[in-house]
């Protein structure tokens, strides 16, 4: 009988060993990859479910920030080209003004009306990795025309006008008005596309970027500007020239001048608009940075094994395998002087 229950014993005690084994080769496995599992499965039923979701959760987030970190890239350098525009209008405004001031030559304010003019297409022609961000839909190509190209469409246009239309020349409200229509018709200098369509940037959030390179306030800024630049003064040759009159040249710009503040003033409304969308999106990025830190925390504490406890439990197996291997190598002395 007591042979029997020391095999009994003994069997028990090997089961016992291969049980510790087992459990010693999964936690050699989890310090060496330092997962707790090497599938959902593995994590069980609740927290295999969550680690699903968790991850779901954090792929979502991360593509909403990488689209946020696209459009504000765009949107700082439309900032940029709203604020160089602001500062090329007021400047040329303040050069106007000395017009009939101080007395100056017509010809160093049209240069400088045309150094601003093409500084300005410039701004407006910049784009961000490829992407025109003033030409909507159609981002892969500029959003106005060149300078030369818009300098010799305006003109000839101008000009043309004042062939069928004599009495236009020396008019200053007749000569803008058909100026304003020239650029009223976008299709005249706009290469761009639509309006940009609004963007994803999180479950039921969406912005809509600023920057439409034919909004009103571009137009009425370029029309105010090409007027400035391009209206030819000539009181010597009249049959050439858009004015002979300087009085009536002066009524021109003195009324291109106060449109272009107007143009401005819609440019810096343009530009306080695209703050508070840059700020949106930066307070709704700091939103997805924190949530994306506490899913981390989330998967670190199902996924990730606790170094420091494995360590201290796989430490506690060897000791009790190496009793156990003691144990069984005694039982077995015992069991064989039993036999003999």
């Amino acid at each position: 009988m007591s042979s029997i229950n020391s095999l009994s014993q003994n069997y028990m005690t090997r089961g016992h060993m291969r049980t510790m084994q087992d459990a010693m080769g999964e936690l050699q496995r989890k310090i060496s990859s330092g997962y707790n599992s090497q599938s959902y499965g593995g994590y069980g039923a609740t927290d295999g479910v969550t680690v699903v979701d968790l991850r779901n959760d954090v792929k979502r987030l991360e593509s909403y920030q990488k689209t946020i970190t696209v459009l504000d890239a765009r949107a700082e350098r439309v900032d940029i080209a709203y604020g160089r525009m602001s500062e090329l209008g007021s400047a040329i405004r303040n050069d106007a003004l000395k017009l009939s001031v101080r007395g100056i030559e017509p010809s160093l304010l049209q240069n400088s009306a045309k150094v601003a003019l093409s500084q300005a297409i410039d701004q407006l022609n910049s784009q961000v990795s490829g992407h025109f961000v003033f030409s909507g839909q159609a981002a892969g190509q500029p959003a106005i025309i060149d300078f030369q190209q818009l300098q010799t469409n305006f003109t000839t246009s101008m000009a043309n006008e004042i062939a069928m239309n004599p009495p236009l020349r020396d008019d200053p409200a007749a000569f803008m008005a058909t100026a304003q229509a020239w650029f009223a018709d976008t299709t005249n200098w706009y290469t761009g596309g639509p309006a940009s369509s609004s963007i994803n940037i999180g479950d039921n959030r969406k912005v809509t970027p600023e920057g439409q390179g034919d909004a009103p306030e571009i137009g009425g800024f370029l029309a105010s500007m090409a007027v400035i630049a391009f209206t030819s003064f000539d009181p010597a040759a009249p049959a050439t020239a858009d004015f002979s009159t300087r009085l009536n040249y002066e009524q021109l710009i003195e009324d291109a001048t106060t449109r272009l503040g107007s143009a401005v003033d819609l440019t810096e409304a343009s530009r306080s608009r695209n703050g508070a969308l840059r700020a949106s999106m930066e307070s709704q990025s700091t939103i997805y940075a924190d949530l994306l830190l506490s899913f981390g925390q989330s998967l670190n504490d199902i996924e990730q094994v606790d170094m420091p406890e494995a360590i201290a439990r796989l430490n506690q197996y060897q000791s009790t395998l190496q009793a156990t291997y003691k144990v069984e190598s005694e039982m077995r002395q015992l069991s064989l002087a039993m036999f003999l």
